[in-house]
């Protein structure tokens, strides 16, 4: 889609902008390329593929979000301005945006999700493994995990400007003193690492 001061402009960078897909030593990558010097216009590209079920993916998008489906294998996702929306995903999950949120449902794997400016939420399908490394971290919003069930972990969970709810049995090491929780659950096979740094952790 191009915007500018006319019709006949924005046409005319839509027909300019080049798609193509790429091979490389790592796989396939899909390559955009705008026109140079854009002024008071843009133009924007939104991609919609269909691949196998069991594939290993490595998403980078710098102006927009990020939605994965019904995948199995390694998936790993950067936005730099948007959110990431997972659902129905298994593998090890590795997700980012620098501005936007990060909501992962029906996922099965072990995840390590960082947002910079945005709310975390993580909700593990009734197939997942009961002992799944999970690693989430926001710098600017709240975070939200259901476990997978019968979880076992080491559990390390700190909020610097908020506080933390949880439903799971932990065990606690040392004491608790609202914002920072040691402890384990079951048999500890597992690691479970929260952190944000201004909101609230809320676990079930």
């Amino acid at each position: 889609t191009g915007q500018a001061s006319s019709d006949e402009k924005a046409e005319e960078l839509v027909e300019k902008t080049e798609l193509r897909f790429e091979k490389s030593e790592s796989g396939l990558k899909f390559v955009i390329d705008k026109p140079d010097n854009l002024m008071n216009c843009s133009v924007s590209v939104s991609l919609e593929v269909v691949l196998p079920s069991e594939t290993n993916l490595d998403l980078v998008s710098h102006n927009g979000e990020i939605e994965i489906e019904k995948i199995k294998g390694n998936t790993k996702a950067v936005s730099y301005n948007g959110r990431v929306y997972v659902n129905n995903v298994s593998g090890m999950i590795n997700l980012k945006t620098h501005n936007g949120g990060i909501d992962a449902k029906e996922i099965d794997g072990d995840i390590d999700l960082v947002s910079y400016n945005g709310k975390v939420e993580a909700f593990f399908s009734q197939a997942a493994a009961p002992d799944c490394d999970i690693m989430m971290v926001t710098h600017n919003g709240g975070i939200e995990l259901a476990a997978p069930q019968n979880y076992s972990a080491k559990v390390d969970i700190t909020t610097h400007n908020g506080h933390i709810d949880t439903d799971l049995p932990i065990t606690l090491l040392g004491t608790f003193n609202g914002r920072k929780l040691v402890g384990t659950i079951g048999d500890r096979k597992g690691s479970l690492k929260l952190e944000t740094y201004n909101g609230s952790i809320n676990i079930k």
